[in-house]
């Protein structure tokens, strides 16, 4: 469960998510965004590497915790991940309450290809009992 910035860069993260976050803070567009390292870092912390090309669900209210910023400031960063062709954010389903329960973002291609340059982990297959 990733809830701080201690749990973003946690050695209990499997090593493809580490080594995902150290290969994007070398990525130039990861730091056109303000607070981009910690951020994408974050959001690779709630990357499933079973279905890693599939949208990723997290509250915006526990990253704004992890950035130590608001939900709206969130809603900003996530503009300018997408104006920098790393992610897009996939509309959720339906309002609960009048608001959005959690925020769907898919990584780009070309995001997948820096972070794993080597290809996408492959899914975790567990042989039948």
């Amino acid at each position: 469960m990733v809830s701080s910035v201690g749990d973003v860069f946690s050695k209990r993260l499997p090593s493809l998510i580490r080594v995902a976050q150290r290969r994007a803070q070398e990525v130039p567009e990861v730091h056109s965004v303000k607070q981009g390292p910690l951020l994408v870092s974050a959001l690779l912390s709630f990357t499933n590497l079973d279905r890693v090309d599939e949208p990723l669900r997290f509250s915006r209210q526990k990253l704004a915790g992890i950035l130590g910023v608001t939900t709206r400031t969130v809603d900003r960063r996530l503009v300018e991940l997408e104006q920098a062709g790393l992610a897009e954010r996939v509309t959720p389903r339906r309002k609960v309450g009048g608001r959005w329960p959690v925020c769907r973002l898919r990584w780009s291609a070309s995001a997948l290809l820096a972070f794993w340059p080597d290809g996408l982990p492959l899914p975790r297959i567990t042989p039948p009992d």
